[in-house]
């Protein structure tokens, strides 16, 4: 496997990586998942993906973290850069997520469709005293596990309904979509009204959208 930069630097972009959830759920008071859709959308994840050097070695967790959300949001005041962050679990987790792209040079889209950070506060939880290789060797054993699509993943996207437009139209919570669509939560122990109105809006029967561990 070829990885994108060499490995003298992936402390240093695990660092900010760390460096910068930290800043942002602890300093900044910004959710991850609102702040990971930035990351997305502003390109740098494609740009620490390919290891380009001003991105995850040439500046600061904190500095990064302000050039993505003023892409985004110019108005946003942030706080003071020169602030110290708390190593907290955030830290741990995009630590852990810089560390195993990396490892995987699988897209950090694709890590945390599979893996929510609700998920990694668990692994976090459980995990944390773990070496590095212990834990990677966990989450890429989860991320091989959650590839294979869950049922209302396939559906939902055979009928071209985005996540949110299936929120709108059946009434059922757009974050328990997505949890069922991670496996973070149980579809086969969801509410039988949730289903039968997500059933409805996807045209198809209730029992095709829970999940057998027998299936295929």
């Amino acid at each position: 496997m070829i990885r994108a930069y060499n490995d003298r630097y992936v402390m240093d972009a695990a660092n900010n990586m760390g460096e910068m959830l930290d800043y942002i759920q602890n300093i900044c008071e910004i959710d991850l998942d609102d702040f990971w859709s930035m990351f997305i959308m502003s390109g740098y994840a494609g740009m620490f993906e390919k290891g380009v050097p001003a991105i995850v070695a040439g500046m600061s967790g904190i500095e990064l973290a302000i050039e993505i959300v003023g892409k985004l949001e110019n108005t946003k005041e942030m706080p003071d850069k020169y602030i110290e962050y708390k190593t907290l679990s955030a830290y741990w987790i995009g630590w852990m997520i810089a560390y195993y792209q990396w490892y995987s040079c699988r897209t950090f889209s694709e890590i945390i469709e599979v893996i929510s950070f609700e998920n990694f506060k668990r692994l976090h939880d459980e995990y944390r005293d773990y070496d590095n290789k212990q834990i990677i060797e966990i989450i890429d054993a989860v991320m091989n596990q959650g590839t294979k699509e869950t049922n209302l993943s396939i559906i939902r996207k055979k009928s071209g309904l985005s996540q949110r437009e299936l929120s709108n139209l059946s009434g059922v919570n757009i974050r328990s979509i997505q949890q069922y669509e991670q496996r973070a939560k149980d579809i086969n122990k969801a509410a039988a009204y949730s289903i039968k109105e997500l059933a409805r809006v996807l045209a198809c029967r209730m029992e095709d959208l829970l999940e057998y561990k027998n299936a295929e």
